[in-house]
């Protein structure tokens, strides 16, 4: 007995591989499943060609759709089962969906076989409908992929007066559907002056929908005033997390406390799809020492009596505003006038 619970085991972990593996090499629905960013439907796309009745194709394309797509049919004969067929949905669909039409034109009414083999019954919510004498296999329940339990299904459909069953596959694929978050937490601040580079201010960028809306997203800067000419954004993916990654604020050009200590911009992110999120970023100028003092009393010449004693009040201040740095006094004099 053990013996043969291992022998089964080998068989359908061979069926299993020579499926997937099949459908990985050889994706009919490659736009679909693979292709990042999404591609439209092919208009060259191969016709399935199917003959026979239910023992050779029990299920065969429905009415055709941009977001369904049957990759194939693999025949695995055993005592209970004819073979997979192999079937992706896209995501959040409204309404109900007829993903294939069942191969059968018998008087009797087909069935899915209860409990599912992968995944919940309730959240599929899987139908098959008798439409003008013809058998259709449809899904009302709306899926998301984001709900890790929305992802695969596996069920099989069986028919009066045949021993055997087809099983379905369904793969629910991913769209870019959500919007892309970019967080800006900290206060940007960098020094004036300097050379053209990257500054400290890096910032998250995360989207749900993974790898198929990171691996193409785009940044756009706009402003009011001219920081397009003097900011940039560098983007930089993450290894081995497609889910986040970071963006970096460039300066084209030095900064300039005195002329603009603060400027203002946005940041937008936008994906492969229309999905998009803007942010205001602030820069903070920082002075940097390097400007001479700024005399705010002085004067040029005095007149006054000989022989009395006078003061005379000067004073200046740091002009690297914010800085405030002591300020040191010489007085340089001629010799005749070491009086002073």
């Amino acid at each position: 007995m053990a013996g043969d619970a291992c022998i089964l085991v080998t068989v359908l972990l061979t069926f299993a591989t020579s499926v997937f593996g099949q459908e990985t090499t050889s994706s009919r629905c490659y736009y679909m499943t693979d292709a990042i960013p999404r591609e439209p439907k092919p208009d060259d796309l191969p016709d399935l060609e199917w003959t026979g009745g239910w023992t050779d194709w029990p299920l065969i394309p429905a009415e055709p759709r941009d977001d369904v797509c049957i990759n194939g049919w693999y025949p695995q004969l055993t005592s209970t089962s004819l073979g997979t067929i192999i079937i992706h949905m896209e995501e959040e669909i409204e309404g109900d969906v007829a993903i294939a039409k069942l191969n059968y034109d018998g008087s009797g009414t087909p069935e899915i076989v209860q409990p599912m083999v992968i995944g919940s019954f309730n959240l599929l919510s899987p139908e098959i409908r008798n439409e003008n004498g013809a058998w259709y296999l449809y899904i009302t329940n709306r899926q998301d992929y984001e709900t890790p339990t929305m992802r695969r299904y596996t069920f099989d459909v069986r028919v009066p007066d045949e021993t055997r069953a087809a099983r379905v596959s369904l793969s629910i694929e991913n769209i870019d559907d959500n919007d892309p978050i970019v967080r800006v937490l900290d206060a940007c601040q960098v020094p004036e002056l300097g050379e053209p580079r990257l500054t400290d201010c890096v910032y998250q960028v995360s989207d749900e929908d993974g790898r198929l809306s990171i691996e193409p997203m785009t940044f756009r800067l706009t402003s009011d005033r001219e920081d397009v000419q003097i900011f940039y954004v560098e983007p930089a993916h993450i290894t081995g997390d497609w889910f986040n990654m970071q963006i970096t604020i460039g300066i084209l050009s030095a900064l300039n406390f005195e002329s603009n200590p603060l400027h203002i911009f946005q940041i937008t992110a936008l994906d492969s799809w229309p999905n998009n999120h803007t942010v205001t970023v602030m820069v903070q100028v920082q002075n940097v020492e390097h400007r001479p003092p700024r005399w705010m009393e002085i004067f040029a010449v005095q007149q006054f009596d000989e022989m009395t004693e006078q003061q005379f009040q000067v004073r200046a201040i740091d002009g690297d505003t914010g800085i405030g740095k002591a300020i040191h006094y010489t007085l340089e004099t001629d010799e005749e006038d070491a009086w002073i």
